[in-house]
């Protein structure tokens, strides 16, 4: 109802306009332009030890990892839903992800959670005059509740709503709030580098961000003088006798309720899974591998003018929401936003994309400076890698540090072996290489990648 059926704002076109004519008037290769400036951090107090290391999940029996799994909720540790897995699902999700982020359009990326934090310190800002919408939004839907007969089952574990209580109008405006904080804190995790996505592992990336989002979520029921994950944190395990071979059954108990859930679980490797997750395993795999490749058929260099559009109209009605002094003021500019993302995301989705006709390799080549660069070193680098380029006036580029390297993405570069053999060949003071010296590259060709080791 608040993102969909609201009318566009006028002059939500013309702010939009504005900005893009003020993009025009940067470089085509500014740093500026195509890396995300630093925002202000959201309050970091979180209830979850960031600095505790994963710990090693049991391979003994399935009611041990169910209580393995439920210790990860109470010590706010997400990553353990990844790895008590077996180790070669964990490698193919993490290939997954890699394939998928490769896919990716960097520049979009790094504007999008630009725009997506923005977004989230506004609304925090502005939540207060959200309030009476919420609440009006929430009472009509308690009151259709109400009319329906009562659909619980007999032996499924009670829901939240059933469990704590809770009106619809508080459990709305709640859940409101907590998305708000959820959103500030991915829009300044790690997760908005996406080479850490294309680099990394999932676990590292929920051991880091997911720990983060859950610790938010614990804080702010602490602050309400609520228990976080209530029902997790109380749920009793036990072991059943199964009549099947190679078949565990665990037992859920909520005390408080006396309700109860079996579920069946299998050794796959040298872990236990549940059996429905067994099942459904290879099609998933294959779903989400199917989702990845689909990006790679993307045009992003067409494409991306259209998106940069969208996520521009984004911001001008960001500065609406910003400038409102009430709800009115700012539900329209939400439906708004709402529509935008919408057509962001018919560009982008898979079916999209299989329409598109197939592309060619990806022009842009990635180089991995072995030392971490910045400031004026770092934009005499660049205008020196800009200057080897075959088209200069026509040069992209991304930046961005991780692990104590450089990482520039850079573009439009047919010719991989002679932009390396010019590379090698570069030298600048902001390098600090002397004349003498001779910087190694080495050229991994499949993946359009350039190891560039500074002496």
């Amino acid at each position: 109802m608040l993102w969909c059926s609201l009318l566009c704002l006028a002059g939500c076109q013309s702010e939009a306009e504005e900005y893009l004519e003020e993009q025009k008037d940067l470089p085509t290769h500014s740093f500026k332009k195509f890396v995300r400036p630093p925002r202000p951090q959201p309050d970091p107090t979180i209830s979850a030890d960031l600095t505790e290391p994963p710990a090693e999940p049991p391979r003994t029996n399935a009611k041990e990892t169910v209580d393995f799994l439920l210790e990860g909720i109470r010590k706010r540790q997400p990553e353990r839903f990844v790895l008590f897995l077996p180790k070669s699902w964990r490698n193919d999700l993490n290939e997954a992800m890699h394939e998928a982020a490769w896919s990716m359009d960097t520049m979009i990326w790094s504007r999008s959670f630009y725009v997506l934090g923005r977004f989230g310190l506004t609304m925090k800002a502005k939540f207060p005059l959200m309030k009476d919408s919420l609440n009006t939004f929430a009472t009509e839907l308690e009151r259709q509740q109400t009319e329906k007969t009562d659909g619980s089952v007999s032996g499924n574990l009670p829901s939240r709503s059933a469990s704590d209580g809770k009106s619809a109008p508080l459990m709305i405006e709640q859940n409101f709030q907590e998305l708000i904080e959820v959103i500030n804190l991915l829009a300044f995790s790690r997760v908005t580098e996406l080479d850490q996505l294309r680099r990394g592992t999932v676990e590292e990336i929920l051991r880091e961000s997911g720990r983060r989002v859950m610790g938010r979520m614990a804080y702010e029921a602490e602050l309400r003088g609520e228990t976080p994950f209530e029902l997790l944190c109380r749920l009793e395990t036990s072991t059943e006798t199964s009549q099947e071979e190679g078949v565990s059954i665990v037992v859920l108990k909520d005390p408080l309720t006396g309700q109860s859930q079996r579920i069946e679980f299998v050794q796959v490797e040298d872990a236990f899974v549940p059996r429905s997750m067994a099942q459904a395993w290879p099609d998933f795999l294959e779903e989400t591998r199917e989702w990845g490749r689909q990006f790679g058929r993307i045009d992003w260099e067409e494409l991306r003018p259209d998106v940069m559009a969208n996520l521009a109209a984004i911001e001008a009605q960001i500065l609406r929401i910003d400038a409102a002094t009430d709800a009115s003021g700012m539900l329209p500019a939400l439906g708004s936003i709402g529509e935008e993302l919408a057509r962001i995301a018919e560009r982008l989705s898979p079916e999209s994309a299989r329409s598109l006709p197939q592309v060619g390799p990806p022009q842009k080549v990635t180089i991995l400076i072995n030392r971490p660069l910045g400031g004026e070193q770092l934009t005499q680098v660049l205008d020196q890698m800009v200057s080897i380029c075959p088209k200069p006036n026509e040069t992209e580029y991304v930046t961005s540090t991780l692990g104590g390297q450089t990482i520039v993405e850079i573009g439009p570069v047919n010719d991989l072996a002679d932009f390396a053999e010019k590379l090698g060949k570069l030298r600048t003071s902001a390098t600090g290489i002397p004349a003498d010296a001779q910087p190694r590259t080495e050229v991994n060709a499949a993946a359009r990648k350039i190891v560039w080791s500074l002496p």
